[in-house]
């Protein structure tokens, strides 16, 4: 899904300077006493910088949303459309942001992926090319996990290992493209931050993704030394197998590189050697569809998030519409009726979901009592426990309604 990205936008400078959770820095001049830019400041892993043409912020949407939720500064969680819906409404509330003027400059874009095996040895086994060029930089995080990056024009193409990268126990993979000119991505329907909320822009992201993943010149490495496979199909896939020889065919021209690469997908396919390319691009498709279906939430999206600027003259902002509500039909039935069953379930399932954010929010900027607003149906359902041992009402302090 959306992470990085970079922006630009007019906006209320005198506002933005006064806001009490940004720490400012820059210089002034003597004469005047006018601040000089630029201006620059930093919350969590945003970056902001006032210029005298506007505001320019860089960073993570990804990981804002994590830091202003409790989850800390990371993007290997899920990332979901309705999350980055939440996150954008945060910058339209605290930093006055208008999504119809402010510009997408830059922009990343991609898909966390569990693999069978661990991310970095995939990468040195499977991956040979992308395209049919070499990979322009490559680093190791603390000597722990490979990360490659390929490098074009107008955007570059990362491969890497996130598990390694956060320490994580699962073998999870993140594969994601940077456009870094906005000519690339204005061909994608991204011009300003509203477009990174239509369904069809998704849609042509994700029909971008499969088609960069899909150029990877990958070989499953155990398939060659396979018996079946004849010494013909075995001794061309080793060629191919060298990176090398795909620098020389592009050396030569595109039509010697076109020509060997569909002879490789062709030899490929045949012998079964890019089942690991298969089953990752169904991988890519299903976590990114998965990540822009409006009807589906991540555990914690239950319930109205709501960030407030800590100001006397600011009422909080509510970026979500509560989910969970239920028909009043539903209590007259019988405590065994099955639907009363699915009910008492939903509602056990909420109390965890709020136990467990509550248990985040104690290292988030704000209060679990300001980051939380029950619906009157959430609140009607949770007060069944009131005056018992599991009152999560009472033991969070959470009497608000919306």
């Amino acid at each position: 899904m959306i992470d990085f990205v970079k922006i630009e936008s007019p906006v209320d400078e005198d506002r933005l300077l006064a806001l009490d959770f940004l720490d400012w820095n820059g210089t002034y001049s003597v004469a005047t006493g006018e601040s000089k830019y630029p201006i620059r400041s930093r919350f969590h892993d945003l970056y902001l910088t006032i210029t005298s043409r506007g505001l320019k912020l860089h960073g993570s949407l990804h990981k804002l949303y994590n830091a202003i939720t409790g989850q800390g500064s990371q993007n290997h969680s899920m990332f979901s459309i309705n999350q980055l819906d939440t996150t954008i409404g945060w910058l339209v509330d605290h930093l006055q942001i208008s999504t119809s003027e402010a510009l997408v400059t830059n922009l990343e874009y991609g898909v966390n992926c569990k693999v069978p095996m661990g991310p970095s040895d995939l990468i040195k086994s499977h991956v040979i090319t992308w395209s049919g060029y070499n990979y322009s930089r490559r680093e190791n995080f603390d000597y722990k996990g490979r990360y490659y990056q390929w490098e074009r024009d107008q955007y570059f193409i990362k491969l890497y290992s996130k598990s390694e990268q956060y320490l994580l126990d699962s073998n999870l993979l993140r594969f994601e493209k940077k456009s870094i000119k906005s000519a690339y991505h204005s061909k994608l329907g991204i011009q300003h931050v509203e477009d990174l909320l239509q369904p069809e822009v998704h849609q042509i992201l994700r029909s971008d993704l499969l088609k960069t993943w899909d150029k990877f010149i990958m070989i499953d490495p155990q398939w060659i030394s396979c018996g079946e496979m004849t010494n013909s199909h075995r001794e061309r896939l080793q060629r191919y197998s060298n990176p090398l020889i795909w620098e020389q065919y592009r050396a030569k021209g595109a039509g010697r590189f076109y020509y060997h690469n569909k002879k490789f997908r062709e030899l490929n396919s045949r012998t079964g050697t890019n089942s690991m390319q298969l089953l990752l691009h169904d991988s890519i498709a299903a976590n990114w569809d998965d990540l822009t279906d409006l009807q589906k939430s991540l555990p914690l999206d239950d319930f109205t998030i709501v960030y407030s600027v800590k100001s006397d003259n600011q009422e909080p902002s509510r970026s979500h519409i509560p989910k969970g509500t239920y028909p009043d039909e539903i209590y007259s039935l019988e405590f065994d009726h099955p639907d009363r069953k699915k009910l008492r379930n939903a509602r056990s399932n909420l109390k965890q979901r709020l136990l467990t954010l509550a248990q985040k929010a104690q290292h988030s900027l704000f209060p679990l009592s300001e980051q939380v607003q029950l619906s009157q149906a959430q609140y009607e359902d949770l007060s069944n426990w009131i005056d018992t041992p599991h009152d999560v009402l009472k033991d969070l302090n959470l009497n608000q309604i919306i």
